[in-house]
């Protein structure tokens, strides 16, 4: 039941949360447009970047739920495609920077070459945002390195 439950009410919120982030980009299109200009423009991309983030996290918690159900049940889906792992972590770095900042989470990267691989790059970046967040939430003040490396025919994420 706990898992029907999840999977209904995840189902529920994404609905209109797609919505509303089809309506943030439309906007942020708006801003971006040379034609409009307003005194007050800047603040209000800054505002609709910080929406947007916390539109993303709302997301992923979303998408939590629905995986939380999926690994229960035993049908998580798994795509497989040629990846670069350094590309991730950066994407990911780049999107969840102001949260370190936040914590105060200094940030040292050494990703020398790309890594690629055969992965599933949401499930990757699943691990690389939970890793990220963790940090900052209960390693505020802490500095943090991340090292990615090809190790053999594998690849290690430090």
């Amino acid at each position: 039941m706990r898992d029907e439950f999840l999977a209904m009410a995840a189902h529920e919120l994404k609905t209109p949360l797609t919505a509303l982030k089809m309506q943030t980009q439309l906007i942020h299109r708006l801003l971006s447009d040379a034609a409009f200009q307003h005194p007050r423009a800047e603040g209000l991309r800054k505002v609709l970047c910080t929406s947007e983030k916390q539109l993303e996290q709302f997301l992923k918690l979303v998408d939590d739920m629905l995986n939380a159900s999926s690994i229960d049940s035993g049908k998580l889906p798994v795509s497989v495609e040629s990846v670069d792992l350094t590309e991730i972590v950066r994407s990911v770095i780049e999107r969840y920077q102001f949260r370190l900042t936040e914590a105060q989470c200094p940030l040292k990267l050494e990703m020398p070459t790309p890594v690629r691989g055969e992965w599933d790059p949401l499930r990757l970046e699943e691990v690389i945002v939970n890793l990220l967040t963790n940090v900052a939430k209960y390693g505020a003040g802490k500095s943090i390195e991340i090292t990615v490396r090809q190790a053999g025919e594998s690849a290690r994420l430090t």
